[in-house]
């Protein structure tokens, strides 16, 4: 199944042009925005299986549209309409 991943790396100005959080994974460069053929749920759950460390998804915030993956130093995983 394809995925396409909408954004990438950002710097700080196209951050803060698309509304991400200060923080946000996409400015140290390992995070990711997908959407595809896969449901959203699918792909948090796939990313909670496979050992990534900072998902976002449907029923967080922003994020019904896309799941948000990134591999931050702690455990953030916020994807509630798909249980995780």
């Amino acid at each position: 199944m394809p995925l396409y991943i909408s954004s990438g790396f950002r710097s700080y100005a196209c951050n803060n042009a698309v509304g991400g959080a200060a923080g946000s994974r996409h400015l140290y460069g390992d995070g990711v925005d997908l959407t595809g053929s896969p449901s959203f749920c699918r792909m948090a759950q796939q990313a909670r299986y496979h050992g990534f460390t900072n998902i976002l998804g449907p029923g967080y915030p922003a994020h019904d549209d896309h799941t948000h993956l990134g591999n931050s130093p702690s455990q953030s995983w916020s994807a509630p309409s798909c249980g995780i």
